[in-house]
This record gives C-alpha cells, structure tokens and sequence, in this order.
C-alpha cells in the first residue's frame, strides 16, 4: 500500500512539473487532429516530421537556445517562433506564446499553416519558416506514413465531437449575429453619426468610401487584388495587414475577416479607425488608405449625405446606447429655414490671406485666385450673374455656375452644394467647389484655371500685382489692409524671405543619412536617430502635412506643430518661420527648429528627443540599424545635394513616341543613369513586359480607374499628377511619356526604395516581376568574353575556346553535321546583406553556380553508312566528272588541228606507176605515145 502511495505522489509531482497544459501526442493523435483541421494530406508526413523532431510530440516544448544570440525562442509541438506567432501585437497569428503551449493543437495548427501561406507567397517554400524542417524533413525520401492513423470511424466520431463542442463553446461566447446587410445610404450616414460618433466632417467621405468600395453592403470581399489577397466587409479591408483569415482574432487590427462580413459593423469601424490613424501620421491624410478616396471621393462626397440629416430626429432604426444622449444637429443651412444669405464684400489682402492661410492655397496659385475674383465678381461673396444666353446664373465670389456645379435653381449637383449657399460670406463651400472644378479642367486642358472665362485675358500672367504687399515680405509699397484676425497677427522681427526652392522631396534613407553627418555636421549618432525619426514622422517627405486634435497641423520632414513652433496658419512663432518654409525641399530651417525644440525638451526632460512620440517605441536604441550600409565609401564620400529630385517645372521639347530597342535601353540604363549593373536585366524586363519599350505608352486597365504612364507604367495614384492626384515623385505624368527618361528613372528610384523599405526587394512594385523574372545570368563556361570586372573577383576562371565556346563541325560538301557542342553557364549575382555580419566586406559581383554541356557526335556505323550510301558514289561521280572533262579538253584541241589539216593543197611532183607488163602486140597502131611505131 506504501508503494503504491508512493507511486502516485512521483507521478503526480511529474505531472506538477510538466504543466498544467502541457500533453504529449501520440502520432496518430497529431496526424487525426491535422485531418480534421482539413490540412492537405501531402503536407500531413512533413508536419508530423516537424512535430517528431522540433518537440517531440510535447505541446509545451519552448526552445530557447537560440534566443541568447538575438535570434527567436520556438515555442508549441510545431515550435512557432515568437516572431510571427506571439510576443508582439501585430504578430501573424494574434495569439499569445502561452497560447501555444496548452494541450489545445487547433490555434497550434491555424497559426502555423497561417505562418506557411505567408511564405509561401513571399519565397514559394512555406516550410521555410521551420530550421528544423531543413535539417531533418526535407530530403527524407520516404514521408512518415500516417495512413494507419486514419480509421474512418474513429475519424467520424471525433469529428462529430469536435464539431458539436465548437458549437457549443462558439453558443457560450458569442452573441448570434446576422450576415450581410445592404445599408441605405442615409442610413449608414446616420448610423455612423449617431452610433459611432464619427466626426461630422468625416462621415460623407465614409459614406463616399462604402459606396465605391462595396456599395454598401457589409458580406462584400473582393478578390481582385494582383498579388491574391482579399478585401473584406463594408470598407474592404485587406486580409494582409489588418484582419486574420484563423479562427483567433489577429493582425493589426485584432479581428477575424469573418467578422468583417456580418451586419454588425462595430468591428469595421474600430479598424477603420486604426487604420485611418495610421495612413495619417505616414501620409498626413488617413483617406488615402482607401484607393477609391482620390479618384471618386476627394472633395465630391457632399452629396453622399444630402438631406440625410435635415430632419430633427435621427432616422436610424439602431437607437443610441442608452445614456448616451444623441448629437445636437448641426448647424446645416436648410432650404426652408435659412434665412437670406448676407454677403461679403473682400478687401484685396484680406481674401490673399484666407486663401493661403486659412484654406491652404498654393502660394503661386493665390493671386491668380484673388484676380479671377476681382474680375468675376469684384470681391463680393453674394455677387450673381444673369448675363448667360442660356439663362443660366453664376453664383457668388467666382461665380460658380449653376448648369453643372450647384443646385437648385439649376440642376447642376458636382459640386454638392446649393447655390444659395455660395452667396453667403463663408466662403468655405465656394473654395471647395472651385478646387473641384479646378481639378477637372486640370484633367481637361492641363490648366485648370481655364474654367473662368476671365482668366486668359485678364489674370493669365498678370496676376502677380493683386497680391502685392499682402503678405508682409514683398511689398513695393505700402497698402492698406483690412486689419488681420488676432490668431495670425505678424511678429515683431519678420523671418528673411527665402530663395526659390521646389516645393518638396522624397529622401531616401541612407541620402538624408549622409546630408545630416557630412552637409550638416552631426554626430554619427544624432544623424541616425534623426534618421530614424524622420521615416516614422513623415515616411522622408520635406512636404508631408499632418493634423491633430483641435485643428493644430504639423508640418515637414519632422512634423514641427504650428501651436508652438511655426506660423501661419498656427500661432506658434517660437522658431520664427512660416510653416510652409518647413515644406519645401531645404531642410536647413527644419533642422535649426527641431535643434530649438530639442534643447528646450532637453532642459525639461533631460532627453531632447522625447518631443517627438515616435522616438521611444520605434527608435531608442535602434536607430543605429537605420544608417548601416550608408557610410561605407569612407571620409571621402560625396555629399549629396539637396537637388536629387527635381522640382515639376516646364521642360524643353524632347518629343514623344520613342520605342527603344533592347540593348539601346540596356545601354542607356547603365551608361547614362549609372544604374547598378546587376539591375539592368531586371529593368529592361520589366520595361519589355510593363510597355513593349514605348515611352509613351498609357495603361487604363485598372480597377479604380487609375492609369499608368511611360516606359515602366508608373501610376497616377500615387507618384504622378495630373491627371492623377499622386505627387510623391513631384512631376507631371506628362513627363513620363516623353522621350527623356531622366524623370522616369528619378521616379522608379524612388518607388524602389519605398518597396524595398517596405517588402525587401522593389522590384515588387511591379506586377510583372515576379512571373517573368529569374535572377539567372547566363554565359559561357568560366565566364568567357565577359568583362574582367566580373572575372577578376573570381578565382579558377580559366576561359578556354577550344573547351568553353559553342562549335558545330559540318562536312563541307554534303553539309552533314558531324560533331556539334553546346555549353552554358548559370550564374547569380551575390551582393552584401545588412543584417549579416559575414557579408559585410562582399563586393557585388556574378557569381558562377553551374555550367553544362550538351553535344552530337555521329557513330562508327553512320560514319560508314554515310561512307558507303553516299561518299563512295560521290567519288565516282568526281572520277567521271574529271574524265569527261578531261575527254572534252582533247576533243576541244585536236578537232582544230584535224580540221586545217584537211583543207591545205598539195604542191609535189606525181610519177606513174606501172603496176602490169604489156606486150607489144596489144599496142594499137597508132603511136599512142606520139613516137615512132617501128621501136
């Protein structure tokens, strides 16, 4: 009895220190849970290897030793690293590491066939994210066997089981929600009002957004997407950054994609809330999140609400929470109540300051905006034409038409406003509606003020006297001014008016690097934090705008605010510069600014960085992995100027249409834009595949509607404008289909290094890339004919013709192919990677990984068949061949000769022979001879 007491309490106390969810798995235990987790069945054995040799079947292995080098603990019976599993909040999986330990596999097994299909996509191998898998599975020539494991009654049962204990568990937890819905459009706009407490200002651009991207329908998931990811629910939220496709709630947003698609959309309205936050600190306006905001929404949504909120009481069918009182109704002008609109005669300066102030015009635009309002409707807010032969009326301070852009009395709706209500003294209506129009005569003529029958005769290049001395810097002489509002009085000691510079740029990480430490002087550590600080602030746009709670913005490379630091439009002089010198291309006032801000945060906190909120998660003590690979030219580097990009402006007549050639593009590639040669193929590729090689050519293909322009199709969502609104790369789309390519290749640069920032390789910027490219240089064995710069770097590179060239020997009468060899080289460039030490010192250079040679040689037998069946007669045929000429040749020489021969005459004497004996009794009498006959 003893004994077995004693028994009980090892067992229990090993059980003790095993953990409380920890169980070993048999397994055919394992391989039945991966069936009914629907894994396909090829990939069960190569599990079950993982399982076998990573934990030992053990759910609550945790493999540390790797983690005191810097690199991952594993962790589960599939040992998930907590890199993608668990440990931080936007991991893949959205689980915690001590959710992978229990005796629960069902999160173990979505996780990490989660962690496989991320893989898979990026690289085409999903076992990759398991070291294991490489040392101890993939080169097994036989899979674990597992088909004894599947009894298909046991199979049914536990099914069955799991089955009902999932609907139970899902009963218990959670509420029943109905799938699908089609919102009205009023109703969303309400909903979103009341339910949600969307800011006013926003809920016609969410409205506008639903509409375009689901109409309105909350189970809508698109599957169009290049690279196979869907979007889900109502905004059509995209299952690679922001929902989860596992059965846990994960990514960014904490919430499955199915939950994205029922008809509660409580969910879809806190994402889209992180996700707005978070395209608006890197973009300065979280709408661009969406991509249908720029081409359908920006600045049309008004008439996405008209007349959802004029009733008194809200129509939404969901009723507040209680205790949560419904919003007052804003202050909305009403057809019925308003009263007449009282107008507003501008003063000069006055209306310059508010549209470059208050309403952030360009400054260059300004006065051709004050112009065209003088001469339309000589400053006055409730001015109203009738002139029009068509009857048809212009209304307010540009004098808006009623045919197209406001409504009623006419029918014209682009603009979503009534035109009453652009005759009252709040001109905030009238400059979004003449933005509007703007921007589709842009699209149009290419200059948009071409909508104001005014503009040419009056205001095209004569504009620049209406704004004279309005601003305080450029005054010839004084004018006088209506008094300007307190918030932006002038200070005492007015900042030096600056030179010219183009309006904004792009940096790349290691150029701004470099202009900090050699251009500006600061220290190797200031330049990377700085560094650091500005790609999380504003992503290395000089020009990025960003706002904040109560109208306060922030402008610049590092987001400077306008409360304390900047004016105007703020009220913070502290730095004594206008907020728009923090816009442009100069960083040299931004950074005496932040200098300011950063004593006087470091005289409060005693760390002057602390003034920026990005500093302490994303940069303390990691800012130093921003500038690695930036300074490895030495002191000698050169500086690099602050002109990288160039600004927009006119070019001279290059022509349009080229279609280049193959080599001429390769050529000018790396010849005259100094393109990394290992490049090169890659760009010709995707210029063959993107346009044919024509320069000109236009892709309107799209979804959204965008199109892609020039040489390498680049989109007019983002990098180009017009007819876009994308101006990351500061150029016209224009410019993209001429025949200079020094613009193209400026703006792919820039694209390249986004995407290598964001995915590790930019060429992915392209759809065409990843089909039709292979990073496989071919040439001959040892790299015959190929340059010294890649030979010499290196060693046993011994080219040979006679061993490494192509050859075909041929029997020269027949034409035969008697021997013949073909050999080819592969080779792949190698090139330093930052994050491995070993690699620090390797030179980029084409290295060779493998040559092979394929050839035909004709046999004893058809050597002596072609002898017999053909060179033998071939033989003869010359032997008769020579006779016969040599026959003709005779013939030819001796017919002459017999021929002269024969016709000359003969001149020698000719003497009778006597051939009979006669006798003399046969002579006749008469003397024959004339002599005597008595002889």
């Amino acid at each position: 009895m003893k004994f077995v007491i004693t028994v009980l309490i090892l067992v229990l106390s090993c059980n003790q220190q095993r953990g409380v969810g920890a169980k070993l798995y048999k397994r055919c235990e394992l391989a039945r849970e991966l069936v009914l987790k629907q894994v396909p069945e090829e990939q069960i054995g190569d599990w079950l290897c993982i399982a076998e040799h990573g934990a030992r079947f053990n759910s609550s292995a945790v493999n540390l030793k790797y983690k005191r080098f810097g690199g991952s603990a594993y962790y589960g019976i599939f040992q998930i690293s907590d890199l993608y599993g668990c440990l931080k909040s936007s991991s893949i999986c959205g689980l915690t590491c001590a959710d992978l330990q229990d005796d629960e596999v069902e999160d173990d097994i979505d996780c990490a066939r989660q962690i496989y299909r991320e893989y898979n996509r990026e690289i085409g191998d999903g076992f990759a994210a398991w070291p294991v898998y490489k040392t101890h599975c993939q080169h097994l020539a036989i899979k674990a066997d597992f088909s004894d494991c599947l009894n298909e009654e046991v199979i049914r049962f536990q099914r069955y089981y799991k089955k009902k204990k999932a609907k139970a568990k899902k009963a218990e937890l959670e509420p029943s929600v109905p799938v699908g819905k089609v919102y009205e459009r009023c109703e969303l706009a309400v909903e979103l009002r009341d339910k949600f407490k969307l800011p006013q200002d926003q809920i016609a651009t969410w409205v506008c957004i639903a509409y375009h991207e689901s109409r309105f329908n909350t189970s809508a998931e698109g599957r169009l997407n290049a690279d196979g990811s869907g979007d889900h629910g109502l905004f059509q939220i995209s299952d690679i950054y922001w929902c989860s496709y596992s059965s846990q709630p994960g990514k960014a947003c904490g919430v499955t994609c199915e939950d994205m698609k029922n008809s509660d959309i409580s969910d879809d309205i806190r994402c889209i809330q992180i996700i707005f936050d978070e395209h608006r600190r890197i973009s300065g306006n979280g709408f661009n999140a969406w991509s249908v905001y720029k081409p359908y929404c920006q600045g049309r949504e008004e008439s996405f609400i008209h007349n959802c909120f004029d009733e008194t009481v809200p129509s939404t069918s969901i009723r507040p929470r209680p205790g949560i009182t419904a919003p007052t109704q804003p202050g909305k002008k009403s057809a019925l109540t308003a009263a007449p609109p009282i107008g507003k005669v501008y003063d000069r300066c006055e209306l310059a300051n508010d549209l470059l102030h208050k309403f952030n015009f360009p400054r260059e635009q300004v006065a051709t905006w004050v112009c065209i309002a003088y001469h339309e409707s000589s400053f006055n807010t409730s001015a109203e034409g009738r002139l029009n032969a068509d009857g048809s009326g212009d209304h307010g301070l540009f004098q808006i038409s009623d045919i197209y852009w406001c409504s009623p009395p006419g029918n014209g709706w682009a603009c979503g406003v009534s035109c009453a209500d652009l005759k009252d003294s709040d001109i905030t209506d009238d400059v979004k509606c003449v933005r509007t129009i703007f921007e589709e005569h842009q699209r149009l003529s290419g200059d948009g003020f071409n909508a104001w029958s005014v503009y040419k005769p009056y205001c095209q290049g004569k504009s620049e006297s209406f704004t004279r001395g309005c601003f305080g810097s450029d005054d010839d002489q004084p004018v006088t001014a209506a008094l300007p509002k307190p918030a932006i009085t002038a200070p005492t000691r007015i900042p030096p008016r600056k030179t010219a510079s183009s309006r904004g740029k792009v940096y790349n990480r290691c150029e701004l690097a470099r202009e900090l430490y050699f251009q500006h002087h600061y220290s190797y550590e200031d330049a990377a934090m700085w560094t650091c600080i500005a790609q999380y602030q504003s992503n290395y746009n000089t020009a990025a705008v960003g706002t904040g709670a109560g109208d306060v913005r922030y402008h610049g490379m590092f987001q400077l605010s306008d409360e304390y630091w900047c004016s105007p439009p703020g009220k913070g002089w502290v730095c004594g510069l206008p907020c728009s010198d923090l816009e442009d291309d100069d960083i040299t006032d931004d950074l005496a600014c932040m200098r300011h801000i950063y004593e006087e945060h470091q005289r409060i906190s005693g760390d002057g960085f602390n003034a920026w909120a990005v500093y302490q998660p994303y940069c303390k003590g990691k800012a130093l992995d921003m500038v690695k690979g930036c300074f490895e030219e030495g002191e000698n580097a050169v500086v690099p100027t602050t002109t990288t990009r160039r600004p927009p402006t006119k070019k001279k007549n290059v022509g349009v249409g080229k279609i280049y050639s193959r080599c001429e593009l390769a050529q000018e590639l790396y010849y005259k834009h100094n393109l990394p040669f290992e490049q090169i193929a890659t760009w010709v590729c995707i210029a063959h595949r993107e346009s044919n090689y024509n320069v000109s050519a236009i892709g309107r293909l799209n979804a959204d509607g965008s199109e892609d322009h020039g040489l390498f199709q680049i989109s007019d969502i983002y990098w180009c404008s017009p007819p876009g609104k994308g101006w990351v790369c500061g150029l016209s789309c224009s410019d993209l289909e001429d025949n200079d390519l020094t613009d193209d290749v400026e703006c792919m640069k820039t694209i390249y290094e986004e995407h290598t920032r964001l995915s590790g390789d930019g060429f992915t910027a392209w759809a065409v890339y990843r089909p039709y490219y292979a990073p496989v240089v071919l040439t001959l064995p040892h790299m015959m004919g190929a340059a010294e710069e890649y030979t010499s770097l290196i060693d046993g590179m011994h080219p040979d013709p006679e061993k490494h060239q192509i050859f075909v020997d041929v029997e020269p009468l027949t034409g035969t192919p008697l021997n013949g060899g073909k050999r080819v080289q592969f080779n792949m460039f190698l090139r330093r990677i930052d994050s491995i030490r070993l690699t620090d010192r390797l030179p980029t250079t084409l290295f060779p990984v493998l040559w092979i040679e394929e050839g035909i040689a004709l046999n004893e037998d058809m050597v002596k068949l072609i002898d017999d069946s053909l060179m033998k007669i071939l033989m003869i045929l010359d032997i008769v061949q020579w006779t016969m000429i040599a026959i003709g040749l005779f013939l030819a020489i001796s017919m002459p000769i017999l021929y002269f021969t024969k016709r000359r005459p003969s001149s020698g004497t000719i003497t009778p022979t006597l051939t009979t004996t006669t006798s003399a009794a046969s002579i006749p009498e008469r003397g024959g001879l004339g002599g005597n006959p008595d002889k």
